[in-house]
């Protein structure tokens, strides 16, 4: 069966645009996608969904997992050795399952965690000396000693989003005491005290510049603090009581969460500090305790644990603002407790205990959501389960649990977190991300394309260089957002005969601000020309080239990228441009000035390379996607002396198409109902375009410089080019 998405024309917003989608599938194909797409099979390597599912071990009977990756396609944590005699950091992935990470020398090694981006693991590890060493590893490094801070021992509790900044405690001269540390490429960073011999760092914000955790005060009390490089070890206080302790920061490091105790010191409270706010009591369930255990990336979810009215029993709980604290219930025991969140507060894992049964009560552990409540995600056989984190969309739970045999064992639990509606849309999106990022190259090399040098009378060759810049976009649609390209060309021309000059030239382009599901890499432009000016050089008379040229850039393709609930899927390919141009024009003078009429025919050519999509539950493959337009030019220019030296240009043209074809990607799926689709691009082409360009030169044919600026209607979407470019010539 092949799936053609068609839509109608104009939209400016993402939303809309799916809706528009799922309007012009119809029915019919709808009904037919979805059932099909909760049936369908787990990736290779991937576990089945809603399952839980043990993950192995290192050759021993135990395994405990600490953290995921964001996508969670990354597990980590420690498994014991064939023997049960060292634990060994392990990573866990579905292409090479659990892998030993080694140790610094010693026999056991712990991981506590990895980054968002699945690329670097971090924990502690032995050296054969016995001592400690905090860690940080990577698939190319391997394990990575971080130091000390003069003593012996170090450990590392957390690192930011993509491995950076690793931060934990260690060691001073001496082993009297352990200060909290900031680990970076520099080296480790002794990040002080609040006054005592004793720090320690438990998180850090997304881009690693907030430390948070615990330190002594010169009574011997402790204290939660906030570190800055600009403002050092800041003191976040209590809530009355003589101790606090911080323990998690929002990836956005605008809250900090942990617990302190009240005044007179017999009750400890959950807090959360803000800059504006201070230290917040999040108050309780009805008894006297409370703890706060993870926090969401904008700071405005809080989940943990919290006593009820007696005090002889703990619920977990959700905290905002606005509702307070909420209590989750159980799995119909007596205790439950929240350990982890997803980026976005909707999704808690935690573990709570069953329903007593002959006199016992075993916790299993949890996933809860608004709709659904707390669910038993089941055990690997035997009588219990803990769930220790969830990856940042909230679909996937790792943790450990009791097997049949009595070991206990790593576990991953996956929830099918599918918008199927989304998922079918983001076929279309990447069709109409590929049209702006090809008309983005197109545009480059037609640049590389106009720019040459002229070669002045007297001379043999010219030298021309110039850099460019773009701002470019439209409306409110993220595909089209407003995005700002930059490139520099040289270009060198050789005169033949009296009239006829050959050139070469090729520019580099990088396109800064991505189209949102494809992230272009550098392009490289090149082209040739050749001048025909029977009159020389100078803007009278009748002049025509001939230009051609080509563009190839490599691009990563993330299709879903920002869609709610769809798993994103990568992939590469290479897109390649190649442009023929001829030209005419003739310039009559007026007096002093000159107007230059012109008009031109322009061929384009965009071709995508084939490529297969990596990871993900739904992966494509998608065919060579080809399109061509032709266009014809007019317009005219006219130039001002200004001086002996000087000239001032004022020029617009008008492009119109007479052949285009629409961006269509082609490929197949393992979506049931899309084992093979057929999807253009959402966005209306422009017919008929607009140029205006103002430019300025000085100089002569020995040595010019130029400036330009130009304000273009755009190919795709409302809001216009805007170009502005600097250059010069020299004559050889």
């Amino acid at each position: 069966m092949t799936t053609t998405i068609l839509t109608a024309t104009g939209n400016s917003r993402r939303s809309k645009t799916i809706a528009r989608l799922c309007a012009a599938l119809g029915a019919t194909t709808m009904l037919a996608l979805v059932p099909g797409v909760a049936a369908a099979q787990s990736g290779p390597g991937l576990p089945p969904y809603d399952t839980m599912t043990d993950i192995g071990t290192l050759g021993g009977e135990y395994a405990y997992p600490y953290d995921v990756s964001d996508d969670g396609m990354v597990v980590v944590g420690e498994s014991y050795h064939a023997g049960n005699s060292q634990w060994r950091a392990f990573r866990w992935t579905p292409a090479n399952g659990m892998e030993d990470l080694g140790t610094l020398g010693g026999g056991y090694s712990y991981a506590r965690a990895v980054s968002g981006n699945g690329q670097v693991i971090v924990g502690y590890a032995n050296l054969a000396n016995g001592q400690g060493r905090g860690f940080r590893w990577t698939e190319a490094g391997g394990m990575q000693d971080l130091g000390t801070l003069g003593g012996d021992y170090s450990y590392a509790h957390a690192v930011n989003t993509d491995g950076s900044v690793v931060v934990g405690h260690a060691n001073l001269a001496g082993n009297s005491s352990y200060h909290a540390f900031r680990w970076t490429t520099a080296g480790m960073q002794d990040l002080g005290t609040l006054g005592g011999n004793w720090s320690y760092a438990y998180d850090l914000s997304g881009d690693g510049s907030i430390v948070v955790g615990q330190s002594e005060i010169a009574g011997g009390q402790y204290r939660a603090f906030r570190w800055t490089q600009t403002g050092g070890m800041q003191n976040l206080g209590t809530l009355g009581g003589d101790w606090s302790h911080a323990s998690k920061i929002s990836r956005d490091g605008s809250t900090i969460v942990g617990e302190s105790h009240l005044a007179g010191n017999s009750t400890s409270r959950a807090f959360r500090w803000t800059q504006a706010g201070g230290m917040q009591d999040l108050g309780t369930l009805g008894g006297d305790y409370s703890y706060s255990r993870w926090v969401s990336d904008d700071g405005s979810v809080v989940v943990g644990y919290s006593h009820l009215p007696t005090n002889n029993y703990y619920h977990a709980f959700r905290w905002t603002q606005s509702g307070g604290m909420q209590d989750l219930g159980t799995l119909g025991g007596n205790y439950s407790y929240a350990y982890g969140i997803s980026g976005d507060g909707k999704v808690v894992v935690g573990y709570a205990y069953m329903p007593e049964s002959g006199g016992n009560s075993y916790h299993h552990a949890f996933r809860w959501t608004e709709k659904d409540g707390m669910v038993d995600l089941g055990t690997l056989g035997g009588l219990w389960s803990y769930a220790t984190a969830v990856s940042h969309d909230g679909g996937t739970v790792v943790g450990y649990s009791l097997n049949d045999l009595g070991q206990t064992r790593a576990f991953i639990h996956r929830t099918q977190m599918i918008d199927f509606t989304n998922m079918i849309a983001s076929f279309a999106l990447t069709a109409s991300d590929l049209d702006v990022v090809g008309e983005g190259q197109r545009q480059n090399l037609g640049w590389v394309l106009d720019s040459s040098c002229q070669v002045g009378l007297g001379r043999k060759a010219c030298l021309g260089g110039s850099t460019h810049f773009f701002r470019m976009g439209a409306d409110d649609s993220p595909a089209l957002m407003r995005r700002h390209d930059q490139g520099v060309m040289l270009n060198l021309g050789v005169r033949l005969s009296p009239a006829v000059t050959f050139g070469a030239g090729f520019g580099l382009f990088q396109q800064e601000d991505r189209a949102f599901s494809i992230k272009p890499d550098m392009a490289f432009h090149y082209g040739a020309w050749l001048d025909i000016a029977p009159g020389g050089p100078g803007p009278f008379g009748f002049k025509a080239r001939l230009a051609g040229g080509g563009a190839v850039q490599e691009n990563l393709f993330e299709r879903g990228r920002g869609l709610e609930n769809v798993q994103v899927t990568p992939g590469r390919a290479d897109l390649n441009t190649l442009t023929a141009r001829a030209t005419v024009q003739y310039g009559i003078p007026l007096g002093k000035l000159a107007l230059v009429p012109n008009a031109g025919v322009t061929w384009q050519r965009s071709t995508l390379d084939a490529f297969q999509e990596n990871d993900g539950d739904f992966p494509a493959r998608f065919g060579q996607t080809r399109w061509q337009t032709s266009y014809a030019t007019a317009g005219a220019d006219l130039v001002l002396p200004l001086g002996p030296d000087t000239r001032v240009s004022l020029g617009g043209k008008a492009d119109f198409d007479l052949d285009s074809d629409p961006v269509i990607m082609t490929g197949t799926s393992t979506i049931p109902g899309m084992e093979t689709f057929s999807v253009p691009s959402l966005y209306p082409r422009k017919d008929t375009r607009g140029r205006f360009e103002l430019g300025v030169e000085h100089g002569s044919d020995k040595m010019s410089l130029r400036a330009t600026v130009g304000l273009h209607t755009p190919v795709l979407g409302d809001e216009p080019v805007v170009v502005f470019g600097i250059g010069f010539g020299m004559g050889l």
